[in-house]
């Protein structure tokens, strides 16, 4: 009886959060559009010809702001902002990311403060001036709980209740602006069981910020779904993946007290040589089953696939090897299969 009784109500979790919003609508792809070579319009229209109706890119704070309190586009972001004045005109809705440190504040440190908070918010409000109405999604930070752009802090990386005020501020800032736009808040890898810089792992730290009540700010929750090198192999594994991030949305559900969105905005695999590395053949059938199964999870409302060309040409190099496209935009074997499910999935 009591096995029975457990059976029945993992299948009633398994259809409530899989029916709790419309289905996922949004497939994208990660983006470094200053690195490119060319006008960010190449790059435009390669992102909807292979299907794609997002792509998610920084704008950081260091490159709008480089006298204080004069904001506009420096040449380290030209293309960047070309990308998202344009993107709409392409039938795109990209993420736009707020985050990391600016050196005339606090020597480039985390806002840890209401003072550095207030800061932060001013370049915010500025970027959605200029992006009303073309730009849907505000990220706020990108991967807080591991220092990504913040190397220097790492071994001081501000807690969640910091992360929490900072979400607030911005929040509030921006749909003050804009009040269509959405926000996502989070950034963080709910699969690493490890803590790394923090002495709390990533859910521990998520955990915190629903207890604050991070969703009264947030429209949704960013989480980045990595598990090539994870310590549990079944987690490397599409199905592995998911299931988890079932369990880990039931239990998060429960500490909300309610139901939200997650956005899957970064999920990757690496074609490089070492450790976790995969072949082509291998990476193009994760990519599609991760997607495809994905799409069957209402509560997931995009997935941002990382990236969209490979950063160099070393292939002993893991973080240069993650594009769908090579380094020359010549295309791997995965390109054409996201392609053709994605054009098939937009004719429904």
């Amino acid at each position: 009886m009591n096995r029975m009784m457990l059976y029945i109500k993992m299948c009633c979790v398994f259809i409530f959060i899989h029916s709790s919003y419309g289905m996922c609508t949004i497939i994208g792809a990660g983006t470094h559009f200053q690195g490119y070579r060319g006008e960010s319009s190449i790059y435009l229209e390669k992102i909807k010809e292979m299907g794609f109706t997002s792509f998610r890119e920084d704008y950081s704070w260091s490159n709008v702001e480089r006298t204080k309190g004069v904001f506009s586009v420096s040449d380290n972001i030209k293309k960047t902002d070309a990308a998202f004045l344009n993107a709409q005109s392409k039938g795109l809705s990209p993420i736009l990311i707020l985050d990391y440190g600016n050196k005339l504040y606090n020597n480039g440190d985390y806002p840890r403060n209401q003072e550095s908070i207030d800061d932060f918010v001013r370049y915010a409000s500025w970027v959605a001036s200029r992006f009303k109405g073309k730009v849907k999604y505000y990220e706020i930070w990108n991967e807080w709980t591991i220092g990504t752009g913040m190397t220097r802090y790492r071994d001081n990386i501000p807690s969640g209740e910091v992360y929490f005020n900072l979400v607030k501020a911005t929040s509030k800032a921006i749909k003050r602006i804009d009040p269509n736009a959405i926000i996502l808040a989070g950034g963080f890898n709910p699969l690493e069981q490890r803590a790394k810089y923090l002495n709390i792992t990533d859910v521990v730290w998520f955990e915190q910020l629903l207890k604050l009540g991070i969703l009264d700010y947030a429209d949704g929750i960013s989480i980045h779904t990595y598990s090539y090198l994870n310590g549990r192999r079944d987690l490397r594994t599409t199905k592995g993946n998911l299931d988890f991030i079932d369990e880990f949305y039931a239990d998060s559900q429960k500490i909300a007290g309610r139901d939200f969105p997650l956005y899957i905005t970064e999920v990757g695999v690496t074609n490089y040589t070492g450790p976790g590395g995969m072949s082509q053949q291998e990476s193009a059938d994760y990519i599609k089953n991760y997607i495809e199964d994905a799409k069957s999870r209402s509560y997931i409302k995009g997935v941002w696939i990382y990236d969209l060309i490979d950063d160099g040409k070393d292939k002993s190099k893991r973080d240069y090897n993650f594009g769908l496209l090579n380094n020359d935009l010549s295309p791997k074997l995965v390109a054409p299969v996201i392609t053709e499910l994605l054009n098939r999935n937009n004719q429904k």
